[in-house]
């Protein structure tokens, strides 16, 4: 097992006032047709097009990340969750303002109009594939002769890529852990209601309860560990730790299917920059003596994982292993990355969840590749507060077409409201 106790060199990286595509205060979505296919010719000639339409064999699925069309305000793109590429629309990132909410709202009408009209073309015609160049009027075609099999109602499964305040975070878990039909606006949040298998349950109970645990850790570390009487934790410090909580606890109750899938609020700021977001003096205080202070805290946490299984932290992140890809795959071991390394070094400033500095095999470190692997901070407001970048992973699906732009309305000004910049903010 891996848990280094010396100073290490850090990589460089670059700034997040200087990399590319640096994100800002916004709120951008990810709209997967879970149910629909895009094709692409076998060959890089051209085919006829009742050809591509009608001969499986003279088609292929596109590769991740295609751009099939570049529209205002959003891409069409190719995902490929499997050996199969479904279409997935990609927002542009739309400011926390009331201008931003209205191109939101221009945006997703746009992307409803187009997804109802390929599906009602796709029923008219059901023995044949969607032609995407019939659909030149919505945008700039990037893929010659796409073809999308749109038949079945669309299964539209957003997400959402946000910044938050880190004294907000528990708040965000609370809301996206807590499925309340008397607040329309924060069950957008959760998928709970939808999903009836126990890990949804205790998912669910770890993003609610790991705010409480983190409070009751805090008062007996502060007994046991500091000597000051009057120290107390800042709001940082008790919305990263619970956060760490809830991110241990979720690869033993979450393992049915890709890492990636493990995490409802997935991190894109690495932890160890989100660390250093909290005030100079704890900063300093958890990561002197190679952050032995800061592994102290997490072993007063009284974790809550299924089957009432005791987590220790030299025990493994992943100890349950992951799997890669669909939930039938088999599950293999992923070793190298135990709790107390991954909390020691994200104090010493390396956070091992990631690809550039998990400590075990390469092919094992490229499970983290969208973990934490922004290296960058949203800002918000006049203030230009740094927040670390979160995917919020668990927003509600629907196949009712016109309750998509209802669902980003309701989560952007849930982000937008929880980032508010209440005094106690600046330092």
């Amino acid at each position: 097992m891996y848990e280094s106790r010396q100073p290490f060199q850090k990589k460089k990286r670059t700034s997040s006032s200087q990399a590319k595509g640096v994100v800002q205060r916004a709120v951008g979505f990810e709209v997967e047709v879970k149910n629909w296919r895009t094709w692409k010719p076998r060959d890089d000639q051209s085919f006829f097009e009742g050809l591509l339409r009608r001969g499986i064999s003279y088609r292929k699925p596109h590769n991740a990340r295609d751009v099939l069309m570049k529209s205002k305000g959003y891409e069409l793109t190719a995902d490929r969750p499997s050996s199969e590429s479904v279409p997935e629309f990609v927002t542009d990132a739309f400011q926390e303002t009331d201008d931003g909410e209205q191109k939101l709202q221009r945006t997703f009408q746009s992307i409803v109009e187009l997804v109802d009209h390929m599906h009602q073309d796709a029923q008219k015609h059901p023995n044949s594939l969607n032609d995407l160049r019939h659909y030149e009027y919505a945008g700039d075609l990037r893929k010659p002769f796409t073809m999308i099999d749109a038949e079945n109602v669309p299964d539209l499964h957003p997400q959402a890529t946000v910044g938050v305040h880190l004294t907000k975070m528990s708040n965000l878990m609370e809301i996206s852990g807590n499925h309340s039909p008397s607040q329309k606006a924060h069950s957008r949040f959760t998928r709970i209601a939808d999903v009836h298998d126990p890990p949804a349950y205790q998912e669910k109970d770890s993003m609610t309860s790991a705010f409480p645990k983190a409070l009751k850790a805090l008062e007996s570390f502060k007994k046991k560990h500091i000597s000051e009487p009057n120290w107390e934790p800042s709001e940082e410090l008790k919305n990263l730790f619970a956060y760490m909580i809830h991110y241990l606890e979720c690869p033993m109750v979450n393992f049915q299917s890709y890492p990636k899938s493990y995490f409802p609020i997935m991190a894109r700021t690495d932890f160890a920059m989100t660390f250093k977001l909290m005030p100079p003096e704890e900063v300093f205080m958890f990561s002197e003596n190679d952050g032995e202070l800061f592994v102290k805290l997490f072993e007063h946490v009284n974790f809550s994982p299924p089957c009432g299984t005791k987590m220790e932290m030299h025990q493994q992140v992943f100890q349950k292993g992951i799997r890669q890809g669909q939930p039938t795959a088999s599950c293999h071991e992923i070793n190298g990355l135990n709790r107390a390394a991954w909390v020691r070094n994200i104090a010493l400033g390396r956070d091992m969840m990631t690809q550039d500095d998990y400590p075990g095999k390469r092919n094992q470190g490229r499970q983290f590749e969208t973990m934490g692997a922004w290296y960058k901070y949203d800002r918000l407001g006049d203030w230009r507060i740094p927040a670390p970048v979160l995917e919020l992973r668990r927003i509600q699906f629907t196949r009712d077409i016109k309750e998509l732009p209802l669902i980003a309305h309701d989560v952007f000004n849930t982000i937008r409201e929880l980032n508010k910049e209440p005094s106690q903010w600046i330092r």
